[in-house]
């Protein structure tokens, strides 16, 4: 994780076999969003505790042998601290929502994301902008075919574009 006060930059997936730049999986994210979500502090919080744990290399979400994790080992934890949410404040999360349909992890994150991004006024370029790197998982290793202005955009150039996408998360 790098980052200046106001953003941080996470590495998603690593860099693809015949990948030419793992550029594309970087994401810049706000250290702060709109809605008072901290990521900067919770990734800070996640690399202290892998360091900790002897893991300063490989992926965050692993299992004790350091493989990725599955998403599905983290839906029960998720969905039960969703539950206490639901009892404890129904103005957050309504009694009647069905919490595995709308938040379980057959549901994407990103479906998720993109969904609040754009219902808060992020503009599609925007969004489009930010899942960018999804073009290169597809593609597996091979190049995928992207408009030229995305073939010379530089990373670093465009934080402060890529960083509105979770500002407003």
């Amino acid at each position: 994780m790098v980052g200046a006060a106001n953003h941080l930059i996470i590495p998603l997936l690593g860099k693809f076999k015949g990948e030419l730049s793992a550029r594309y999986h970087l994401a810049p994210m706000a250290a702060e969003t709109s809605s008072g979500l901290k990521p900067k502090l919770w990734v800070s919080r996640l690399i202290e505790v892998r360091e900790q744990m002897g893991r300063v290399q490989g992926p965050a979400f692993c299992d004790a042998c350091g493989e990725i994790a599955r998403a599905l080992v983290y839906e029960e934890a998720i969905i039960t601290r969703l539950l206490a949410v639901q009892e404890k404040s129904p103005e957050v999360i309504a009694r009647e929502v069905n919490l595995m349909e709308e938040f379980g992890i057959s549901r994407s994150f990103r479906r998720g994301s993109t969904s609040t991004a754009r219902s808060r006024g992020v503009e599609d370029k925007h969004v489009d902008l930010i899942n960018r790197w999804r073009k290169f998982e597809q593609a597996r290793g091979r190049w995928p075919t992207l408009a030229m202005r995305d073939h010379y955009s530089d990373l670093e150039i465009l934080i402060p574009e890529l960083v509105k996408y979770s500002q407003a998360l």
